[in-house]
Formats: C-alpha cells, structure tokens, sequence
C-alpha cells in the first residue's frame, strides 16, 4: 500500500513538471526583426542598407513582430557585440499579435559584427538579426511619399538602397562624391535629387516626392 502511495506522488510530481514546463512554453514566431535607430507609433522608423550604421550612433533599438503568442508570455533580446554578450533584456508579451523592443547604448570604439538574438522562454531562438558599425558609414534618408513597403529603385553606382515599412528609405554611399539619384516605381513618374556625400559621416535628410501616373 505504501508502495502504491508512493508512485502516485512521483506520477503527481512530474505531472506538475510537465504542466509547469508547458506553461513556460510558446511557439510564437516573430515575423519582423529590425535593427534601428528610431521607434516611432511603434514602428521602426529608420533603417540602413545592409544594416551598417555609423559608429557615432550613440543608441540603437531593437524592433520585433511577435505573432501567435500563447499569452502571457515573454521574449529575450540579447545584445552581442563580436561574439561577446553585452546585454540581456526580458520583455513582456501581453497579446497574440504584439510589437515591443529593446535599446542598447552604442559607445563609438564598439565598430564591427553585432548581433542581436531574441528568444523565446523555452530558450529557443526566435530571430537572429546582424548589423555592423563602421566608423565611416554615410547615409541619407529620403522621405518619399509613397505607398509603405514598396520597392523603390535607386540608379547610380556606389549606391545602394533600402525602404522600411513605414515607406522611409535609406541609401547608403560608400565614397564621397556628389550623386544624382534617379527614384523610379512602379505607378509613378521618377523623380530624381541631388546629393553632395562629404568626408566627414554624414546623415543627411532629404524629401522628393513621386506623383502617381495618370
């Protein structure tokens, strides 16, 4: 009888392991991670081509799209900086569908590979997302009032271009010089704009704006 007593409280015991353990367990999926230097209505509001920032930065954010989240529920964001971990944050997840991110400070000598992992509580790897630093990275973000999300073409060597979601795009330069950028999409007359990249880094702001074809 005693016996018996006793492998009923082993089975009530893993019983309890399991549903513990269940519970700490969430398949969600993050369908958007980027790397940033602003959030904006929740949204990551600037991106670089090729995820190459300056190194004058000073703070970078962290952006994930969590979707199908068993709430309540969590997401980690760890910070590496050349293989070296720098930071953990633990964030909550309060819905299904949940945007949230984390910030690191950047100090001007930490130039090189980053990358930022996010995981969820079982310690499965949700996202991974790698950005570098150079200390002479040049950018210039282009307002272009258009439908966010769409493809933009940018023209001209040593160029290369890139559009968030919020329709912001960014272009990086990778010489110096003085560039003529011809914008073309689809439905809409090209546009094109002048732009002067010095030596020093730069980040400059610039507006065009394409009017839909008729």
């Amino acid at each position: 009888m005693m016996k018996r007593k006793t492998l009923l409280f082993v089975l009530a015991l893993a019983f309890l392991s399991l549903t513990s353990l269940l519970a700490q367990t969430s398949d969600y999926e993050v369908t958007n991670a980027v790397v940033t230097t602003k959030i904006t209505n929740r949204m990551p509001e600037v991106q670089t081509a090729n995820n190459t920032f300056a190194s004058t930065v000073e703070r970078l954010f962290y952006f994930t799209k969590i979707e199908q989240a068993t709430e309540p529920t969590s997401i980690l964001h760890q910070w590496y900086w050349q293989s070296e971990l720098l930071a953990t944050v633990e964030l909550d997840v309060d819905s299904d569908a949940w945007r949230t991110w984390s910030s690191k400070r950047i100090m001007p000598h930490q130039t090189g590979k980053w990358t930022v992992v996010s995981k969820r509580p079982d310690g499965s790897t949700a996202q991974t997302t790698s950005f570098s630093l150079e200390h002479n990275a040049r950018t210039v973000e282009l307002e272009i009032q258009s439908i966010p999300g769409d493809a933009i073409v940018y023209d001209g060597s040593n160029i290369l271009g890139s559009t968030g979601e919020n329709g912001l795009n960014v272009v990086r330069f990778w010489n110096v010089g003085n560039y003529t950028l011809d914008v073309t999409k689809a439905g809409y007359e090209s546009g094109s704009i002048r732009i002067n990249v010095n030596e020093e880094p730069t980040r400059v702001h610039e507006m065009i704006t394409l009017k839909r074809q008729e």
